[in-house]
């Protein structure tokens, strides 16, 4: 089946990359593989707590909502068939990409909010590292969390397409993967040239902006880092 370019529809995101640090050595020196499985469904458990709740408000005005797989979700935009939900969330082995579908008039709203909820995660990752079998000792120093974070618009690829889930694509995914990964050995990275004011969060220390290269991406991107 050839998918006509004008069913497609493009809309605007927030968008959240996180990453285990040191997950492949831990893996690669682990004696039982099932033991490794369990953390990562640990830590896909606590992303469900984390940013599967509601964050906004039902309002009229409310341009998303966050809901468990078990509610009904809000539809968010409807053409024809297609149907968008207010967020994607894609597990990527033993990282996550979260997609929330918000308008730009609340982008610079919904960072702090969602800054809240990694603070959140953070804490919660930590508690499961020293409760853990396989990092409680010795790998509980080295294993942490690198987080990207941007926003811009992104292509959906409809459910029927891509089976139970509707999916993305975009400029925009990339450069949240790509920011995620500039945040070694961990801590979290704010892309600047969409949100140039100062992240308002201290959980992460002090925001410093500075200027890099993501890989693959023309041009220097500004980014927020704090760790």
């Amino acid at each position: 089946m050839i998918y006509e370019p004008e069913k497609l529809v493009e809309v605007p995101a927030l968008l959240i990359f996180v990453d285990i640090r040191n997950f492949t050595s831990m893996m690669d020196c682990s004696d039982n593989e099932k033991i490794v499985a369990q953390f990562v469904m640990n830590f896909y458990a606590i992303a469900d707590d984390v940013f599967f709740l509601p964050i906004f408000d039902t309002t009229p005005k409310t341009t998303a909502a966050l809901y468990r797989n078990d509610e009904k979700p809000e539809i968010l935009l409807q053409e024809g068939q297609l149907q968008i939900l207010p967020r994607i969330a894609k597990r990527m082995g033993d990282g996550f990409l979260f997609v929330f579908f918000i308008g730009e008039e609340r982008w610079a709203e919904a960072l702090q909010l969602f800054l809240e909820r990694i603070a959140n995660f953070e804490k919660k990752f930590d508690d499961l590292k020293k409760r853990d079998i396989l990092t409680s000792g010795k790998y509980e120093e080295r294993i942490h969390l690198g987080w990207g974070v941007t926003a811009g618009n992104v292509i959906v690829l409809p459910a029927e397409e891509v089976g139970w889930q509707c999916d993305a694509i975009g400029k925009a995914i990339n450069r949240a993967s790509r920011l995620c990964d500039c945040a070694r050995p961990n801590g979290v990275v704010i892309d600047a040239n969409v949100f140039p004011n100062k992240p308002e969060s201290t959980f992460f220390g002090d925001w410093q902006r500075h200027q890099t290269q993501l890989k693959g991406i023309k041009g220097k991107t500004g980014i927020w880092q704090a760790k």
